[in-house]
């Protein structure tokens, strides 16, 4: 077996049932099905990514058979199953996984403790020892290897993963060269990405996105009072209300820049974090 096939053995057959191909030329297979998409208990089973390839179900080759036999053959397997997968991606190295409800928007951190989006979000400009770091590197999403993944597609695969109500992201502990690769040309460390990834449920995204009126001072938004999205908990404020932050990291070089209402403003300073000197706070 050559050294990039991997044997895969699972319990369960109808865990496969996540997993979609991409159908060949002519419908028939060529020496072997390219994983197209994985979902549910799939996504949890090691070399099961998009891009692999699926070579041979319990020792038989998919080469030169139908498509849609091979496909319905695998949908009916309900005991235990052998896949022989070739690996076309490597997987980057990971440290840390996390796993997000997007439902209540929470966080199960590698320690076993769950925090909201925005707690987790201060707890990282905070450099709290929660197991993740501000400035580490996103690697996987839901088991998908990012190698080779240009910004973009990292950012359709993030939007993919968004609709899902759990969402698995893969980390590597920061280093002065993922950081010079990954922030200043992709924007994919930790804070950019939760930061960015972070929104209301459905309903509320779209309440948000139409709010006619700031949520702390209730303004009206209008042509001089333009609305604006507070980094940390998502709410929609007035000019009047929001604050230009800086924070300073230690495994990010350069200052974090965002917005923040004036209610996530003073959290932010009262943990000794630089805040515009225009909302009177009390600064570091």
């Amino acid at each position: 077996m050559p050294m990039n096939h991997h044997e895969v053995k699972l319990d369960d057959g109808r865990v496969m049932q996540g997993v979609k191909f991409t159908p060949p030329k002519h419908w028939v297979v060529q020496r072997a099905l390219t994983i197209q998409t994985v979902s549910g208990p799939a996504m949890l089973v090691d070399d099961v990514v998009a891009g692999n390839r699926l070579h041979a179900i319990n020792g038989m080759p998919v080469h030169d058979k139908q498509f849609s036999n091979v496909v319905e053959h695998l949908r009916g397997i309900t005991g235990p199953l052998s896949l022989t997968i070739e690996v076309v991606k490597p997987r980057l190295a990971s440290n840390t996984t996390i796993i997000i409800d997007t439902r209540e928007w929470t966080v199960k951190l590698p320690n076993g403790t769950s925090l909201t989006f925005p707690c987790l979000l201060l707890e990282l400009l905070r450099e709290t020892d929660i197991g993740l770091a501000a400035g580490d590197t996103l690697v996987a999403v839901n088991g998908q290897s990012g190698a080779g993944l240009n910004h973009r597609k990292m950012q359709k695969l993030l939007e993919g993963a968004r609709h899902l109500s759990v969402v698995h992201l893969e980390w590597a502990n920061h280093t002065p060269l993922s950081h010079d690769h990954h922030r200043e040309r992709h924007g994919m460390t930790a804070w950019a990405i939760l930061s960015e990834f972070y929104s209301m449920s459905k309903g509320q995204v779209l309440a948000t996105r139409n709010a006619s009126y700031c949520l702390l001072c209730e303004a009206s938004f209008g042509l001089f009072k333009h609305k604006h999205k507070c980094t940390i908990c998502g709410h929609m404020v007035c000019s009047t209300c929001q604050a230009k932050c800086v924070a300073v990291v230690s495994t990010i070089q350069n200052c974090i820049k965002y917005r923040a209402c004036i209610r996530c403003a003073h959290l932010v300073s009262s943990y000794g974090y630089q805040i515009n000197e225009s909302l009177n706070l009390t600064l570091a």
